[in-house]
């Protein structure tokens, strides 16, 4: 079953970049790549990504781009273009 994200809900993060610790996040986004997107990216970056991760935490608004590696009731794992692996959990299950 799919993930539904609602614009209010908290998340908590699990940030490889802070050495696996753990933040709340607000307004957490998962964005399709359109074609022209996707195709930019390739010229730009080389790679062929196809989300982008949006959300706020306590530092301010991020963005990651990536791929969905897996999805699940409650839970997302994503997976940037520099080969990070984020979960993004639901606060209240």
């Amino acid at each position: 079953m799919k993930m539904i994200v609602k614009p209010m809900e908290k998340f908590i993060w699990k940030a490889p970049i802070m050495g696996g610790s753990q933040r709340t996040i607000f307004h957490l986004r998962v964005i399709s790549l359109s074609r022209d997107e996707i195709k930019s990216y390739i010229d730009k970056m080389g790679v062929n990504p196809s989300h982008l991760v949006s959300f706020r935490d306590c530092d301010g608004h991020r963005t990651y781009i990536g791929w969905i590696q897996e999805e699940g009731e409650d839970y997302i794992l994503f997976k940037t273009v520099n080969g990070q692996i984020h979960r993004f959990e639901k606060m209240f299950k």
